[in-house]
């Protein structure tokens, strides 16, 4: 008897979509910073292996959501970052900055245990005139997967108007 492979998918799908008053209320009224889109995808290859991709855009509108800049990627001996990147406009849609993982610090994640692999990539772009457009993208593997990533499509003081969830198994 012939086995064939059984393919589960698995979609996700939350779409918030605001009209253009609704957006224009979010940007002038409500927020420091809005989540324009937000693209996340979970592919799962067995018990123990899985990928992980996030592509989001975000609008800071001023210096009191300066702190939604900073990207942080944390990596281990099971966890490996493939690829990312980091880019800022201005509203027009001209380019201020392009940052790839090359360009991004890398850091102990938990100083109380210095015996750990734990480490993280980080960018902390230095932007002085606002509102911007951040678009960041990054993808990682895992080799252990005990516990998948977290999915939080909205920070504090963040306006949210697109996201996306999709998992594949």
């Amino acid at each position: 008897m012939r086995k064939t492979p059984l393919f589960l998918v698995l979609l996700f799908t939350v779409v918030m979509t605001y009209g253009q008053s609704e957006i224009a209320y979010l940007i002038e009224k409500k927020s420091n910073a809005v989540l324009l889109e937000d693209d996340s995808k979970m592919t799962v290859y067995d018990f123990k292996n899985y990928d992980f991709e996030r592509h989001y855009k975000l609008l800071i509108k001023n210096k009191n959501a300066q702190g939604l800049k900073k990207v942080v990627l944390c990596y281990s001996k099971f966890r490996k970052i493939k690829k990312a990147s980091v880019t800022i406009r201005d509203l027009k849609g001209n380019e201020i900055s392009k940052n790839k993982l090359n360009d991004f610090k890398d850091e102990i994640s938990d100083l109380s245990s210095l015996a750990s692999d734990s480490r993280c990539k980080v960018l902390s772009p230095s932007i002085s005139k606002y509102p911007i457009v951040m678009e960041v993208e990054y993808s990682h593997s895992n080799s252990a997967s005990l516990f998948y990533s977290s999915w939080q499509p909205q920070k504090k003081k963040c306006g949210l108007s697109n996201h996306n969830l999709k998992s594949s198994i």
